[in-house]
């Protein structure tokens, strides 16, 4: 099974993405349609089949007016498409990000985009203080499908996670960054008491859950629950640390 860094174990710079109006859906066939027009454009002798809003006869503008209306559609055009491509990776996101939301939640959840550079963006606005973001391609996941819920109040947790994961390096250097942060005091912590929902797998169809509980700081003796696991049990991992969480064994 791939290695997968969870979010409780292991940002804050958030900037507003500009939705486009574009439907989802849409690109291909403005894409089509607009591209018809500018091939009916520059076939030679092809102003007689183009409809009149779109002919340019030489009687009434001049070939520089010509020219110029032709370099503002193709500049027009060459706007439109970036934005509606871009729209449907967002949706399409967002989609992916949603899979871990339990039950109706996703409805109105937060999403957030971890960006290459270590910081995140909103890719939409939430209401219900649920947070959802997709993991792959991310450093350290390697499903295919990784998605993960847990509450807003954890975002400073997720983007330092996020961010230190980011900064790449070796597997040692990934570990010192996290130990030094422990260390000094600096390492954002999870809400206590606070659920983490973590889906992954081959495909949408085919995920498993992971559902963990975060317990900053806690130790078997202060919970008076095991350190370690079995069947059917209920565990603490990581005791002592901010990214101590309770496990439930098949969860």
């Amino acid at each position: 099974m791939p290695r997968t860094r969870r979010a409780h174990q292991s940002p804050p710079r958030s900037r507003r993405r500009a939705r486009s109006v574009i439907p989802a859906g849409a690109a291909p066939l403005l894409w089509k349609e607009t591209a018809a027009i500018l091939g009916e454009i520059y076939r030679p002798g092809s102003e007689a089949r183009l409809p009149s809003a779109l002919r340019f006869p030489p009687c009434q503008v001049s070939p520089t007016e010509v020219t110029m209306k032709r370099v503002l559609l193709l500049l027009c055009a060459s706007a439109i498409f970036p934005v509606a491509l871009e729209a449907q990776d967002a949706d399409a996101e967002i989609e992916r990000a949603l899979l871990a939301a339990p039950g109706r939640m996703g409805a109105e959840a937060m999403v957030l985009q971890l960006r290459s550079d270590g910081t995140a963006d909103v890719l939409r606005e939430g209401s219900n203080g649920l947070m959802c973001w997709d993991n792959v391609g991310r450093p350290g996941f390697d499903n295919p499908v990784d998605s993960q819920c847990t509450t807003e109040e954890n975002r400073a947790r997720l983007e330092q996670n996020h961010e230190f994961l980011a900064a790449g390096g070796s597997e040692e250097e990934l570990e010192a960054r996290f130990a030094d942060a422990e260390a000094d005091g600096t390492r954002a912590e999870s809400v206590f008491g606070s659920i983490y929902y973590h889906v992954m797998g081959d495909s949408p169809e085919a995920i498993r859950t992971h559902t963990t509980v975060a317990v900053p700081g806690a130790t078997g003796e202060s919970l008076g629950l095991p350190e370690s696991g079995g069947a059917g049990m209920l565990w603490l991992m990581e005791p002592g640390m901010t990214s101590a969480h309770l496990m439930v064994s098949g969860m």
